[in-house]
């Protein structure tokens, strides 16, 4: 997936074909896509709970990792978490 400010966002599974019945493609093109983010999702959430622990991936180095999106969702949720521990 490209962006229109060139992000590029690889597919976490496998390729994608758009073939058959515009319909039927567009709404599966739509599932797989919500299926890479989800993945980035899942996969960028595990990464970030080790910041603290891991000394070659600080949240600087981290947050390129992934799309900006991504990074940016992670790290709210991240920052709620750690405002949270401390009330």
């Amino acid at each position: 997936m490209i962006a229109l400010d060139d992000e590029q966002v690889a597919w976490f599974f496998n390729e994608y074909n758009c073939v058959g019945e515009v319909e039927e493609w567009l709404y599966n093109l739509d599932i797989h896509v919500k299926l890479t983010l989800q993945g980035y999702l899942v996969d960028a959430k595990s990464t970030a709970e080790n910041w603290d622990i891991d000394v070659d991936k600080p949240r600087d180095i981290w947050i390129d990792d992934y799309c900006n999106q991504i990074s940016l969702v992670i790290t709210m949720i991240a920052w709620t978490e750690e405002t949270i521990k401390v009330f």
